[in-house]
């Protein structure tokens, strides 16, 4: 048996305007608590767990739980709406390092 590779930690990153700017879309309790579970709005940009969001926000893990669900349930209609306007009718050009994965 091989032993498995070992994992690298890659240091945690800014938490970027396009993270913020997604939790704009939705209403603050639900944007409060995406942005917490998914250090959105995190100093260091890891995420808190469901029983660490709803301490902070004085809320049950129930919740916590529940409006997590309808933030990214929102997040993915929005996405679908911007997916169904994007154009179909040209493929995506194929770059060099596509060709390379080819078999």
């Amino acid at each position: 048996m091989t032993p498995a590779p070992p994992v690298t930690v890659s240091e945690p990153r800014e938490p970027a305007s396009v993270d913020t700017d997604l939790l704009d879309r939705l209403p603050a309790d639900l944007a409060a608590v995406v942005g917490l579970r998914f250090g959105l709005l995190c100093e260091d940009g890891v995420g808190l767990t469901i029983q660490e969001v709803a301490d902070r926000l004085g809320l049950t893990r129930w919740q916590v739980r529940d409006r997590e669900g309808r933030g990214l349930s929102r997040l993915r209609e929005g996405l679908a709406r911007v997916t169904r306007r994007a154009p179909h009718g040209e493929p995506i050009p194929r770059s060099s390092i596509g060709r390379a994965f080819d078999c």
